[in-house]
């Protein structure tokens, strides 16, 4: 940990880059896994409740779209479109599957961010062990802190949006260039959050306590940063993406759309997956940077090697 912690405090970034290189392919496995339980047991829920089965599930998807881009062109209500394609829905079983949606989407950060803590701590970059010390009461507690995240989120932009509108409304041209920068200011401020799990699962912190670390570390100038790292990551993703794509259209025969497809969508999945892996290892990273976790070894270690010296 030692090694790890000294590289955070000196550079973030390049302990971040010491890590990601460590959990990739752990990172990108515990995603599979995931994927596969929110496969098995959410999409078949969907499914029932909007009365259909999984094989008829892509192609309704296809037309209920497009009726409800006609419904909304028209004039008329989504919800009449929605319910011509594919019936009454059945909102419990919807509801129950967004439910264990969201359990699985915390355990799946859980996992990621016990990954990080393991290799950090002890060197155990390993799948299994992640898994074994996923299964946590704290799952529940991080459900919490990403709903009240999450709220914070909603409620701010939507005070924004209203904002904008009206000062839009008031200065026509200017008011758009005001109100952009405002969308900037509002996404830089909700990022002052952005460690507030990694506090929870590295630092054992209650919510309170998580959502007032990362309040308290990642200042207004350093959530700026972070924003912008955030576009040219963006970027440089949609660029890479676009040019694997366009090389597969390239090689492969025309009319092969199936191949084409799944080719298509396992590279931006494979992207996503490198990029996100990046993102988690870069949060860790950030929170290891401010914490004071085992400083006095550090300390220790610098005296020994200054009386060496």
């Amino acid at each position: 940990m030692k090694n790890y912690l000294l590289q955070f405090k000196s550079s973030a970034f390049n302990g971040s880059l010491t890590l990601f290189g460590r959990i990739l392919l752990p990172n990108i496995l515990i995603s599979i896994i995931t994927s596969i339980f929110a496969a098995v047991l959410v999409l078949p829920l969907i499914a029932k409740g909007l009365g259909m089965s999984m094989i008829d599930m892509q192609g309704k998807n296809q037309a209920l779209f497009k009726n409800i881009m006609e419904s909304i062109k028209d004039g008329e209500s989504p919800a009449s479109a929605f319910v011509s394609n594919l019936g009454e829905p059945n909102v419990l079983l919807i509801f129950t599957g967004a439910i264990i949606s969201i359990i699985i989407g915390c355990w799946h950060l859980y996992l990621l961010f016990k990954l990080n803590d393991s290799e950090v701590r002890t060197g155990d970059n390993g799948t299994l062990s992640a898994l074994k010390n996923s299964f946590s009461s704290k799952i529940f507690s991080l459900l919490g802190l990403v709903f009240i995240m999450y709220l914070l989120i909603v409620v701010g932009f939507a005070l924004s949006v209203i904002l904008v509108i009206f000062i839009i409304k008031g200065l026509g041209v200017i008011g758009g260039i005001i109100g952009f920068f405002l969308f900037l200011f509002l996404v830089a401020l909700t990022l002052r959050f952005s460690i507030a799990p990694a506090a929870m699962i590295h630092g054992n912190m209650s919510i309170s306590d998580s959502i007032g670390y990362s309040w308290h570390n990642i200042t207004l100038r350093r959530s700026f940063l972070l924003l912008l790292i955030s576009i040219v990551f963006m970027i440089i993703s949609v660029i890479a993406t676009g040019l694997l794509t366009m090389l597969v259209y390239l090689i492969v025969p025309k009319g092969d759309n199936m191949f084409l497809f799944i080719t298509s969508r396992v590279i931006s999945g494979a992207i996503a997956a490198v990029f996100s892996a990046y993102m988690y290892a870069a949060i860790s990273a950030i929170y290891f940077k401010f914490s004071t976790d085992d400083d006095g070894e550090i300390q220790e270690e610098e005296i020994q090697e200054h009386l060496i010296n």
